[in-house]
């Protein structure tokens, strides 16, 4: 039986200065944010039983 654990959630954001583009470093952690974001969110749903 696995263990059961709390479910912990951070609310995390991210600012850009209007007309500037974002260090190819910047691009790359915003896109793994997201991306992560959407995976947790996808897994979050379909344990409630909504997805």
């Amino acid at each position: 039986m696995p263990l059961e654990h709390p479910v912990i959630s951070r609310t995390i954001g991210l600012t850009q200065r209007t007309g500037r583009s974002l260090s190819p470093a910047a691009a790359a952690f915003a896109r793994l944010l997201t991306q992560a974001s959407r995976a947790t969110t996808r897994r979050g749903l379909r344990r409630s039983g909504v997805g």
